[in-house]
C-alpha cells in the first residue's frame, strides 16, 4: 500500500490473513485484547497551538471506531499522553471522547535524521563508525548506556559499531534456518536467536537455554532480556512466549486463548520489573506483568505492517516501526522523525532505543525477484487433477532436497504423493517444480518458496487446487 497522509481517509482493500511462515496452523490466532489509545479531539488534547509548535485547527478531531477496545473508566477518564508518529507527521494526544471527524495533522518540526549505511538515527542517536553491514539485516541492539550498537543479518553475522565490542558471530554450520533477532545483555554481550528457537550467547551474556529441540508451530520472532540480564524471553509469531533463566512467564495471547488475526512481530521488556510487551503486525500491543499498557495503533492509520517494537530507557513507553519506516510513539516515547517512506528497494526491519529519547531504525535492501528456469506449461485445464492441497510458504536459502538451489520454481512436496521432479500447477501460484521436501510436508500439503519473509507472510496458509502437468 502506498504511503498515505493522515489528512486523507484511507480506503484500503481488506488484507488477507497473514498466516505466515511455513508450518503455521491456519485459524490459530482472532480478536484484539490490547488496550488501544484512540485519539479523538486534537483541539482538546494539545490546545490551539499544539505541542512543540504543532499547529492544529481548533475544529480538528479524530474518529473513534466503536469496536476498538479503549482504556477508559466508566466516567470516560482521560488516557495517559500518547504520541503517534505517522512517517513525518505526528500529534500529541491525551483524551478520548465522542466520535467526530477526521483529524488534520501537520508535519512535525525536526529533521528526518542522519542517515548512515542501512541505518538512520533520530533524536541524537546517530550512526556510528563500524563495518558496513551486509546481507539481509534483521536485528539491532544498542549497548547499555549508549555509544554503540550491534547489527545482525539473517545468516548470523554480527557487525559491531562505536563502542560495541566485537564478540563474534554465529557460525553458518550451526544454523538450520535464518536469524530472527538480537538482544543486548545488561552486563555486556548479546544473544542471537534464530527462527527455529536456537539461542547463541556472546561476551558476558549468559546462556540459559533455547527452543532448539521443541516442535514449534510458528517461528521465533524476537528476544528480550530481563532487567538484570540473567534471563530472557523468546516470542513466536503465533503468540507464544517462552521464559529462560530468571525470566518469569507473565502471559501470552496463546495462554489466554486469544485468537488474534495478525502475527506477533516483536517483544520488548521495560528495564525495571518483570514483564513485556508483544507487538503484532497490525499495530496491536499486548502487555503483561510490569509492562504497563500504553496503547495500540488503530489499524486505519497503517500504510504498512508493523515490524518491530522498542522500549524507552524508563520503561514507561515504546516505539513501533513499520516496514515502510513510519515510527509510532506511545507513553513517554517521543517521536523524533522517521525514514518514511522508505524507497521500494529497502524495508525497515528493526528499531532500537539509543541516546536520551532517541532511536535508530535499521533497514535492509529488498532483493530483486529471483531468476528462475521454471518449466513453462500452459495453465489451461490440462493435466491430472490431484485435488486440494494446503499450501504454505518458506523463504529459507540454500539447496533443495533435489540438489537444485531454491528459486521461484521451487515447491516442497511429499514424495509419496508427488514425485520429485514433477511439474505441477498450483491455483493462485502457477507452475512449480517439485524440488524440495519438509518434515511437516506430509500428504496433501505443499510449501512454495518465495524470496522474502514478508512475501510468505502475505501468502499465509491457503487451500488450492493442484494439477500434475508432467511427471
Amino acid at each position: 500500500m502506498p504511503y498515505t497522509d493522515l489528512g486523507k481517509r484511507m480506503s484500503a482493500p481488506p488484507r488477507r490473513r497473514p498466516q505466515h511462515f511455513r508450518r503455521r496452523k491456519p485459524g490459530t490466532l482472532g480478536r484484539r485484547v490490547a488496550v488501544a489509545a484512540v485519539p479523538v479531539s486534537l483541539a482538546a488534547a494539545v490546545g490551539a497551538t499544539g505541542a512543540a509548535g504543532l499547529s492544529t485547527p481548533p475544529t480538528a478531531t479524530a474518529t473513534a471506531t466503536a469496536h476498538l477496545p479503549v482504556s477508559s473508566g466508566a466516567g470516560g477518564a482521560a488516557h495517559p499522553t500518547v504520541a503517534l508518529g505517522y512517517g513525518d507527521h505526528w500529534a500529541s494526544l491525551t483524551a478520548w471522547r465522542a466520535p467526530a471527524s477526521t483529524p488534520v495533522v501537520r508535519p512535525a518540526a525536526g529533521h528526518r535524521g542522519q542517515h548512515g549505511a542501512d541505518l538512520a538515527g533520530f533524536g541524537g542517536a546517530d550512526p556510528l563508525p563500524g563495518p558496513h553491514p551486509s546481507g539481509d539485516l534483521v536485528g539491532l541492539a544498542t549497548v547499555p548506556g549508549g555509544g554503540g550498537y550491534w547489527v545482525v543479518n539473517a545468516d548470523g553475522q554480527v557487525f559491531a559499531h562505536g563502542t560495541a565490542p566485537r564478540l563474534g558471530s554465529v557460525a553458518a554450520h550451526r544454523l538450520t534456518g535464518r536469524v530472527a533477532g538480537i538482544a543486548a545483555a545488561p552486563g555486556g554481550g548479546y544473544w542471537v536467536v534464530a527462527a527455529d528457537g536456537r539461542v547463541f550467547a556472546f561476551g558476558r551474556a549468559p546462556w540459559h537455554g533455547s527452543l532448539a529441540h521443541r516442535r514449534l508451530h510458528s517461528p521465533v520472532v524476537g528476544i528480550a532480556a530481563t532487567p538484570d540480564g540473567n534471563g530472557y524471553w523468546l516470542a513466536t509469531a503465533g503468540g507464544g512466549v517462552f521464559p529462560f533463566g530468571d525470566a518469569k512467564f507473565a502471559g501470552s495471547p496463546n495462554a489466554a486463548g486469544v485468537h488474534h488475526h495478525a502475527a506477533i512481530v516483536g517483544i520488548a521488556a521495560p528495564p525495571t520489573g518483570s514483564g513485556y510487551w508483544l507487538a503484532a503486525s497490525d499495530g496491536t500491543v499486548f502487555h503483561y506483568g510490569a509492562a504497563a499498557p500504553k496503547g495500540s495503533l488503530p489499524r486505519r492509520h497503517l500504510s504498512a505492517d508493523i515490524v518491530s517494537i522498542a522500549a524507552t530507557p524508563t520503561g514507561a513507553g515504546y516505539w513501533l516501526a513499520s516496514r515502510h519506516g513510519a515510527v509510532f510513539a506511545f507513553g513517554d516515547a517521543t517521536y523524533r522523525g522517521s525514514t518514511s517512506p522508505e524507497p521500494p528497494t529497502a524495508r525497515v526491519t528493526a528499531i532500537a532505543a539509543d541516546a536520551p529519547g532517541g532511536y535508530l531504525e535499521l533497514a535492509t535492501a529488498v532483493p530483486p525477484p529471483a531468476r528462475t528456469n521454471a518449466v513453462r506449461v500452459s495453465l489451461a485445464a490440462t493435466g491430472t487433477p490431484l485435488g486440494n492441497f494446503v499450501v504454505t510458504c518458506y523463504d529459507l536459502q540454500g539447496t533443495t532436497a533435489s540438489g537444485a538451489p531454491v528459486s521461484l520454481a521451487t515447491v516442497a512436496v511429499d514424495p509419496s504423493v508427488i514425485p520429485l521432479g514433477a511439474v505441477i500447477d498450483i491455483g493462485g501460484v502457477g507452475t512449480r517444480v517439485a524440488q524440495d521436501t519438509g518434515g511437516a510436508i506430509i500428504g496433501n500439503r505443499l510449501d512454495i518458496w518465495e524470496p522474502t519473509y514478508q512475501q510468505c507472510m502475505n501468502w499465509g496458509v491457503r487451500t488450492e487446487n493442484v494439477r500434475l502437468l508432467k511427471r
